[in-house]
């Protein structure tokens, strides 16, 4: 999934796991590891979320890759005005899970589980890149 549809992937993978470890029948014909890959995809859950989420991929049931470009505002937590006016509540105990491929131009590709960046990490006007 890409952007919001990458949120939306990630949540539809992480319940279709946990319905997966609790054998529930209606997921018994779909293979035994949910995949997901996302680019660009916005922080969907919070620690505890988290938690479960790596539990799940700890167990084998579960497996995210996340690729986000350096700059990129959507995939970031800690969002400030004006854009946090369209969030409700505090969007700093979101954190992103998986495994995250993160792009930087003219550098070395970063690979690293979960790292989350802050909005303002990402922006031009705070960073002086």
């Amino acid at each position: 999934g890409h952007s919001l549809g990458g949120g939306l992937a990630n949540l539809f993978a992480f319940r279709t796991a946990q319905l997966m470890a609790k054998g529930d029948e209606s997921v018994k014909f779909l293979p035994k590891r949910v995949k997901t890959m996302t680019f660009a995809s916005p922080c969907v859950g919070n620690f505890d979320y988290n938690a479960e989420f790596q539990e799940l991929e700890q167990k084998g049931f579960l497996r995210h890759v996340r690729i986000a470009n350096e700059g990129d505002v959507v995939p970031t937590n800690a969002i400030y005005p004006p854009f946090s006016i369209a969030i409700k509540g505090n969007t700093k105990v979101y954190t992103q899970n998986g495994v995250n491929l993160f792009l930087k131009p003219e550098e070395k590709l970063v690979v690293d589980y979960r790292n989350t960046k802050s909005m303002r990490s990402q922006t031009d006007l705070f960073n002086n890149r």
